[in-house]
């Protein structure tokens, strides 16, 4: 246990750390008491797409964005385990989780592994082979000049 007597306390986005907070020395885990919407607000601003995601999923669960089907529950739980995954950094359990749930090879199981945290909530979906109804559409090929058409 480490209690600091002699350090300053660093604000990050207004958050300021009380002057007494406890630490273990063998995992790192810090505790003490911060504004929890100072804290949601430092993720927002500052967090990358898998923390902003984590935080909307507290908000409204794995399905939130889904209909209430068996096949959307089963994607929605997929994308939550390889979510926290992600969130423990563990990039050898990732790949084979890729592979388990959505027969993904090698390459792409790596590749996704090494990708999944920056991925969108949609991209996700698709690795699942669960797509929108609502996609963007395209542009017609009007101004197109071929002799195909």
């Amino acid at each position: 246990m480490f209690l600091p007597q002699y350090c300053g306390t660093p604000s990050y986005a207004g958050i300021i750390p009380p002057q007494l907070f406890r630490a273990c020395l063998s995992c790192g885990l810090l505790w003490s008491a911060v504004d929890p919407k100072g804290l949601r607000a430092l993720i927002a601003r500052c967090g990358g797409e898998l923390g902003l995601q984590h935080l909307d999923e507290i908000d409204h669960g794995p399905y939130r964005d889904l209909p209430d089907t068996d096949l959307a529950r089963e994607i929605g739980d997929k994308i939550a385990e390889l979510d926290a995954i992600a969130r423990t950094q563990t990039p050898g359990a990732m790949v084979r989780r890729c592979r388990e749930l959505y027969s993904a090879t090698w390459d792409q199981a790596h590749l996704d592994a090494k990708e999944w945290p920056r991925l969108s909530r949609e991209d996700k979906l698709e690795r699942f082979g669960w797509s929108p109804k609502e996609k963007e559409k395209k542009a017609p090929l009007d101004d197109f000049d071929s002799p195909f058409f």
